[in-house]
């Protein structure tokens, strides 16, 4: 995984230490979140790697994946509030892609509330197409949820709208 510093600005792989502020930055952005144990399994899979964005100790935010040989999953990206316009989520994104592309991912999939339009433009923006949707996938409030990916292999994706 990529380390990269910029100005006070620190991005590189998350750590056990930072699982603190990764359940409070959960808490602060999702309406169902993660808890801190679910958090420590994540961390410590070894098919999952994390990315982290921080200022001066502060975790400000990360991105999730799952790595399986050739299909990768980002399971969850989430930027702290306070720090959000800063344009961390499409770094964290960049991260994830310039290991894709080092690496042997193809595919890359994920799942976003169809609501979450900040989010989906983040993921168009960098290639990301709609699959399909899983009905009422995510619970408070009930809600579809879109199925993206970004993928190098010829795959025919259709339009979610």
């Amino acid at each position: 995984m990529m380390q990269k510093s910029d100005a006070c600005l620190t991005f590189g792989p998350l750590k056990r230490r930072h699982l603190p502020q990764m359940a409070e930055i959960e808490r602060a952005c999702f309406s169902d979140p993660w808890s801190e144990q679910s958090l420590a399994d994540e961390v410590d899979n070894p098919l999952a790697d994390y990315y982290l964005c921080e200022e001066n100790g502060l975790l400000l935010g990360y991105l999730g994946t799952r790595k399986l040989p050739g299909q990768w999953e980002i399971v969850n990206v989430a930027v702290r509030p306070r720090a959000r316009r800063r344009h961390i989520a499409s770094r964290l994104m960049e991260l994830l892609l310039a290991d894709a592309a080092a690496g042997d991912a193809r595919q890359i999939f994920l799942e976003v509330r169809e609501s979450n339009l900040p989010a989906r433009r983040l993921y168009e923006a960098y290639g990301f197409t709609c699959l399909g949707r899983r009905k009422r996938y995510y619970s408070d409030p009930e809600e579809d949820a879109l199925i993206m990916a970004r993928i190098t292999d010829h795959v025919e994706a259709d339009s979610c709208h």
